[in-house]
């Protein structure tokens, strides 16, 4: 049997949403050998910031998102969905690796030993200028809003909260500074009619999944390294933060909703 084509890596957070379809995605393409999925819950992850979300939207919001998770988890017991980045690697026999921020490269260091590429959904940490030449074509981001555009965290709120029409996704190279690499590819959703910011993080990071799932079926005929783009677009004008509790009830007020 011929050896795969193109191995690998996948570093992402605990997410129990979306992110389970796409790397299930990933590992169904032909020819791509998924090695390992490396998960880390930083300070940068959606998870760590309950607290906010609690204080911004309400708790009733926050009801809401945990029985729409309480949902997804009855779906999963009768066979219809991935609820969870552990349940897809035990379905495709993927090697999980969990590592906290402070272990985080070491543990992506280890795992990306003789590995072609590693594929990064929404990773919430930086990667050091050692890691990035690790890989031998290099490393891609894929980041839920149209950089350079809403670079940074939670740009499904900023868009909304700054009037946008538009969202999307982009699969970018990983470069020394956050969201600031080389355009991949780009794909546009239009939010102009959806008021919830959760639905507006499903909508982009379903399309950008899909999106990296095209873009590997291409590359793996003709790779390349990622590193040798140049794309001076793609510096971002503006670096976005975790939003204030006053900036979410802000926005709530104009209608945006949690979920």
């Amino acid at each position: 049997m011929s050896e795969p084509k193109l191995k690998v890596v996948i570093v992402t957070q605990s997410d129990r949403f979306v992110i389970p379809e796409n790397i299930h995605r990933l590992c169904e393409i032909p020819n791509i050998d998924v090695r390992t999925v490396v998960t880390t819950d930083g300070r940068g992850s959606i998870s760590s910031k309950w607290w906010l979300f609690l204080r911004g939207f309400g708790l009733w919001q926050l009801v809401c998102l945990a029985f729409e998770l309480v949902k997804r988890r009855l779906a999963v017991r009768r066979g219809k969905r991935l609820i969870s980045v552990d349940a897809v690697c035990l379905q495709h026999g993927v090697p999980l690796i969990t590592a906290g921020s402070q272990e985080l490269e070491a543990r992506i260091c280890e795992a990306v030993k003789s590995c072609d590429l590693i594929i990064s959904f929404s990773a919430p940490s930086k990667f050091s200028p050692s890691l990035l030449k690790l890989p031998k074509y290099g490393c891609a981001n894929l980041h839920c809003s149209l950089l350079p555009r809403y670079a940074g965290l939670l740009p499904s709120f900023w868009a909304k909260y700054e009037g946008e029409k538009d969202s999307g996704a982009t699969l970018h190279v990983m470069g020394n500074q956050i969201d600031d690499g080389a355009i991949i590819c780009q794909r546009v959703v239009d939010i102009s009619s959806v008021s919830s910011m959760w639905e507006i993080i499903q909508i982009t990071k379903c399309e950008g999944g899909k999106m990296t799932a095209e873009f590997l079926k291409s590359f793996v005929d003709a790779p390349c390294d990622l590193r040798d783009l140049c794309n001076e677009s793609s510096k971002p004008s503006r670096y976005y933060t975790w939003p204030s509790v006053d900036e979410i009830r802000n926005a709530r007020a104009k209608g945006l909703r949690l979920i």
